[in-house]
Parts: structure tokens; C-alpha cells; sequence
């Protein structure tokens, strides 16, 4: 009886099992790798975001803003109020009767799909209308704060992209009760205090101003009237500050930007969590 030896090679069916076997430690790979890919992009789009905050908090603490020279704008006290116009000829430092007050980051813009932020300018009167004699305005009451927004002023609104990876899905303020929605945050340089016609020192900051504007999906015009109904009774540095919660596109995973609180105006933190925004 002849022995018989087994025929080399693998059956259709062993190669069909290690190819299964194969396909599927090679998607669990790609999967971590992703998963882990996504997680880094939301993190460095969630620090690019808080950057960009910071970067507007500076402009307003050194007094920058955004006005192409093509773009010039005419600011003068009309009625007691205000009144921006374009014009050709008026260049930063001519407009002696208005002041540059701050900035608005307006993030629920209507009709933008959420890929977009507007940065308004924002000015208001120097000196308080029908004082006698005349004084430096002393606080939103006296100044009348308005947006540099509207016709052929838009060309001096900032639009400003968000970050890929992310998309924010709510911005709220909280004075230690429950969170109250808002669709924009302003940084407003505080009004110097006089003394004896003089400027004194340590007078001046920048305080976190909560614009509600109408809340989600809201127009510039809303944040518009928002901005023009400040007073010195609005709220400001709110003890919980501001958070802007974002989420990712790519992971489970949520990030939340909170600017100012506990008197700390200036400060911003971000905390990665997660799954998606509360």
C-alpha cells in the first residue's frame, strides 16, 4: 500500500479565511488611525479658534481695527447720536468726534451654515451729547456704541472662516445660574476716568460684553441693535464668563472655549471632552 503525501499549497477556503482575517485587523487599523488623526485635527482647529479670540482681545486692548484704506468711514455726532458713513476722505485719526469702543464676534450669522463668524467694529460718541460743558464720555449711556455694519460699510466687516474640523453648536453666559444663550461676545475698551480735565492712569481695560441678539441663526441687524440698546447698566465680565462650545466633525468629541469669569476678563480656557455639546 503506497503512502500518499498531502498536495502543497492552500485550499480556496484557508485563503478566503486569512484574507477575512487580514481586511479586518486592516479597517481596525485605518479606523484607529483615523479616529486618532480626527481627535489631533479638532484639537489644533478648537487652539486656532481660541487663538483667533485672543487676537481680537489684543486689537481691542492696543486699539486696532480694520479699515482698509479704500474703505474710509466718516463718524460724526448727529442728533445726539452717532452717525457712520463711507467716505473717501476721512482717514483713521480725522473722525475727532467718535471713538473706536471694540470689537463683536458674531458667531449664530444668519444664513452663513455655521462656517463662518462676522467682526464688527464698533464706535461711539467721545464726549457725552447735550453736556454742558462738554465732557469725555463716561460709559455706554454717554457714547451710544453702534457697529461700523450696513450697505457699503459692510466692506469693513471681517468674515472670518471656522476652523475646519469643528462647528460650533452653542455660546452662553452664566452669572452662576442657569446658562443664557447668546449669539455674539464683545470686548470693549472700559471708559477712561477724568480727573481735573486730565486722564488717569490705570483707567483704561477691556471688559466681556454678552450680546443675546436674538440667539441662534440671527442677522447682523439683531447684533446691531443689540450693540446700539447698551447701557451702563448692561452685563458685563459675567462671573461664569462666556463659553463657546464647538463640536468636532471627525471624533466624539466636544471642546468648550470659556473667556473671561471669575474677574478675569482677559483670560481664555479650553477644555476637550467627550462626545458632543450638552
Amino acid at each position: 500500500m503506497k503512502g500518499g503525501s498531502r498536495p502543497q499549497g492552500y485550499t480556496i477556503v484557508e485563503v478566503m479565511i486569512f484574507l477575512a482575517v487580514t481586511g479586518g485587523l486592516f479597517v481596525a487599523i485605518v479606523a484607529t488611525f483615523s479616529g486618532q488623526q480626527g481627535k489631533a485635527q479638532f484639537v489644533q482647529a478648537a487652539r486656532d479658534m481660541e487663538s483667533k479670540m485672543q487676537d481680537i482681545i489684543n486689537d481691542v486692548s492696543t486699539g486696532y481695527y480694520n479699515a482698509n484704506p479704500a474703505n474710509n468711514f466718516r463718524c460724526r455726532e448727529v442728533a445726539g447720536l452717532p452717525q457712520v458713513t463711507a467716505s473717501a476722505s476721512d482717514t483713521q485719526g480725522t473722525n475727532d468726534e467718535c471713538i473706536f469702543i471694540g470689537r463683536v464676534a458674531h458667531f449664530a450669522v444668519s444664513g452663513s451654515g455655521g462656517t463662518n463668524y462676522n467682526v464688527y467694529n464698533v464706535v461711539g460718541l467721545r464726549q457725552a451729547p447735550g453736556s454742558n460743558p462738554r465732557r469725555e464720555a463716561g460709559g455706554f449711556s454717554d457714547a451710544h456704541p453702534t457697529a461700523i455694519m450696513g450697505g457699503s460699510l459692510d466692506n469693513i466687516v471681517e468674515e472670518e472662516q471656522i476652523p475646519a474640523g469643528l462647528s460650533v453648536a452653542s455660546m452662553t453666559y452664566s452669572t452662576g445660574g442657569a446658562p443664557t444663550p447668546i449669539a455674539a461676545i464683545g470686548f470693549f475698551s472700559t471708559f477712561g476716568s477724568y480727573q481735573s480735565g486730565g486722564l488717569q492712569s490705570n483707567s483704561l481695560g477691556v471688559n466681556v460684553v454678552p450680546l443675546a441678539a436674538g440667539g441662534a441663526d440671527s442677522t447682523p441687524v439683531q447684533v446691531q441693535t443689540a450693540i446700539q440698546g447698551l447701557n451702563n447698566t448692561s452685563a458685563q465680565n459675567p462671573r461664569g464668563g462666556v463659553a463657546i462650545c464647538m463640536n468636532s466633525v471627525t471624533s466624539r468629541q466636544h471642546a468648550v472655549l470659556t473667556i473671561g469669569g471669575n474677574d478675569r476678563q482677559l483670560t481664555t480656557d479650553l477644555a476637550i471632552r467627550n462626545n458632543s455639546c450638552p
